[in-house]
């Protein structure tokens, strides 16, 4: 009696050689997601710090954009007679000199929302320098939430967005007090305000047949994993002061993308980075140590980002279960042909060497590909497979047994 009830319910059952690794390897991932996701993976700045470890160990790389600083220093404020703001009659003079050299586009990183106090004839001198450039973009400041107050811009004047060939709204988000991404486009006051580089993309990029890389798409939602080359002096930089004494060939800014804007610590736009960085660090940053980067040469390396279509991405969670999937099978496929304590030593084996594996598949695919891999099971989804399948190897032994 007995020994018919076991015949008729093993029916139902799948083979050993099927049911224990798929069986085995649902439990592992199943358990193993449950504890990363839940403990192990509890913050953002979990993710983060994937990020963070791959650019940190990163070399600086070339930029395959011309893009050329054009920096506003003491120096040049110095020479303009100590005056702050600059006088916009000197940098409509600094927007002559660059045109010489026939840039594919200037970005004016300067916030140029009220009127010149030096009088009109200041403002007439800057709108005469764009409209003559025809390749300027401007920055629409973004002012942030304070004090109860909602976020709000500070767009151009007027008379100076109608000359250019457009604005974009500069805007760098900081989740921890280090920037790290930025969107590509906000509603803010009921109005649709695109990304500064998404203006320069429209009008720099060739036609479509003509693209060797797409830029990165842009919507309200959509916000861009910052590539950066690198740290500070990853993008040729001269002077304005030089740049008006005639001390630079136009050759340096012929068909360069060339940022104009305030730098060094007197700029009031340093922010916290991180992104192969370890060459220069900074006392009391983060676990590698962060780097200040002045706002134009961020806004510089999110240009060259969304021109190339390199913006970092995580890997899609498919290709992640897959990879945890594919691991934990492995592991309990063990299981299956060598029984007992032998079972044992190879499934130990995967999970010391994998991790190591893992990390340099990772690495490749970020140096390749700018894709991250989130390490979402590790080693405890390893251990728990391994657990999971014990179980079943003594379940079926028993059943051997009868």
């Amino acid at each position: 009696m007995s020994k018919g009830l076991i015949t008729r319910s093993s029916a139902w059952r799948l083979p050993g050689w099927i049911g224990i690794p798929l069986l085995s390897a649902m439990c592992g991932v199943s358990a193993g997601y449950l504890l990363a996701l839940g403990i192990l993976r509890g913050s953002l700045q979990g993710t983060w710090s994937d990020i963070d470890e791959l650019t940190s160990r990163r070399a600086v790389k070339a930029p395959h954009e011309r893009i050329v600083l054009v920096s506003i220093d003491a120096a040049t404020i110095r020479s303009a007679g100590g005056l702050k703001p600059v006088p916009r009659a000197v940098i409509g003079e600094i927007i002559r000199r660059i045109s010489t050299g026939h840039p594919r586009a200037i970005v004016l990183y300067l916030g140029m929302g009220a009127e010149s106090r030096r009088g009109s004839s200041d403002d007439r001198l800057l709108g005469e320098a764009i409209k003559d450039a025809g390749c300027v973009v401007m920055a629409v400041e973004h002012v942030p939430p304070r004090d109860g107050r909602p976020e709000s811009v500070i767009a151009p004047l007027p008379r100076f967005a109608a000359s250019s060939r457009g604005v974009g709204l500069a805007m760098l988000w900081t989740s921890d007090g280090v920037v790290r991404t930025a969107p590509m486009a906000r509603t803010i006051d009921g109005r649709k305000w695109h990304s500064l580089p998404e203006v320069v993309a429209s009008v720099t990029i060739p036609p479509r047949g003509d693209r060797s890389v797409e830029p990165v798409p842009s919507s309200s939602d959509t916000s861009v994993i910052i590539n950066f080359l690198g740290p500070p002096g990853s993008f040729p930089r001269v002077s304005a002061l030089a740049l008006l004494r005639g001390e630079v060939e136009p050759s340096v800014l012929s068909g360069a993308i060339v940022l104009i804007g305030l730098s060094g610590t007197s700029s009031g736009d340093m922010h916290k980075v991180s992104g192969g960085l370890r060459r220069l660090r900074h006392q009391g940053g983060g676990p590698r140590g962060w780097l200040f980067m002045d706002g134009i040469e961020i806004e510089a390396n999110l240009i060259h980002t969304v021109l190339t279509g390199s913006a970092i991405r995580y890997a899609p969670s498919v290709a992640i279960i897959l990879r945890d999937a594919g691991v934990s099978m492995l592991i309990a496929v063990t299981f299956v042909f060598l029984r007992g304590v032998a079972g044992y030593l190879p499934a130990l084996l995967v999970v010391l060497v994998l991790p190591v594996l893992s990390k340099l598949g990772s690495w490749v695919a970020f140096s390749a590909w700018n894709l991250v891999f989130v390490d979402a099971v590790g080693m405890w989804g390893y251990l728990f497979t391994i657990v999971f399948a014990s179980l079943f190897q003594v379940s079926r032994n028993n059943q051997d047994a009868t």
